[in-house]
């Protein structure tokens, strides 16, 4: 196999994977390019949107790290987000939303209009009123169209370039009362390696599932337990 050139971000097929322990805030990272392996001098704000959907309601969530990589890469992943077609901020594309929302500037315009023929009647008053109306229903017309039109914030995030994607990571895996664990795939063999040992004490071997849950479980079925014998004497006794 060829030598991989300093300074330029070679895709492989199968890069090194592992799995750490704790958020992304508290990685370390060494001064080496996670693309190519070369000395790092500048970095990539990597951002990632992950579907959560623990909950009743999913949501995105946004995942970010600032991560090291060498000038040429840098430039390289400046070069290929110049290249991709700008998200817009706005989409005109839900029809009856917008039709909806029209019904606000529809309302303004009337109370507008017939603010016009109540003042020359000489009703300042009610032309006032009517005035405040129509002004107010424009207002939320707009902003009524500026939500209805505007792109989620989940879909303006680019997706990874050849360059970011040498340092991939997955969505955070929670469990019951234990610290969130994340997997990770890095490119660069060197890297991997030392990113790993940098990070020694996040491995999951040194951070073993505590038996904190089993500890409460075993607390919930004693105050069972004591609230049956409570109860049910009482009961007995009526």
């Amino acid at each position: 196999m060829a030598p991989e050139p300093d300074g330029v971000a070679v895709p492989k097929a199968d890069p090194h994977r592992l799995e750490l322990v704790g958020p992304l805030q508290d990685l370390e990272f060494p001064e080496l390019c996670p693309a190519c392996g070369a000395k790092a001098s500048g970095a990539i704000d990597i951002r990632k949107v992950f579907l959560n959907t623990d909950g009743e309601d999913p949501r995105h969530v946004l995942a970010e790290v600032r991560v090291p990589f060498c000038d040429n890469c840098v430039a390289q992943h400046v070069q290929e987000v110049s290249e991709r077609p700008r998200v817009p901020a706005y989409r005109f594309h839900k029809f009856l939303d917008l039709l909806l929302v029209s019904i606000w500037g529809a309302m303004g315009i009337f109370f507008l209009y017939v603010m016009i023929g109540v003042a020359s009647k000489g009703a300042t008053i009610p032309a006032w009123i009517l005035g405040y109306m129509g002004i107010a229903c424009l207002v939320f017309w707009v902003i009524g169209i500026r939500r209805a039109a505007r792109v989620p914030w989940y879909e303006r995030v680019l997706p990874q370039t050849g360059v970011t994607s040498a340092f991939d990571f997955g969505d955070e895996k929670m469990e019951l009362f234990e610290k969130s664990r994340r997997s990770y795939a890095i490119r660069n063999g060197e890297f991997a390696e030392r990113f790993a040992a940098l990070n020694a004490e996040m491995h999951p071997s040194r951070n073993p599932p505590s038996g904190r849950w089993k500890m409460i479980l075993v607390l919930i079925v004693l105050l069972a337990i004591l609230a049956a014998m409570i109860i049910w004497p009482n009961s007995g006794m009526s």
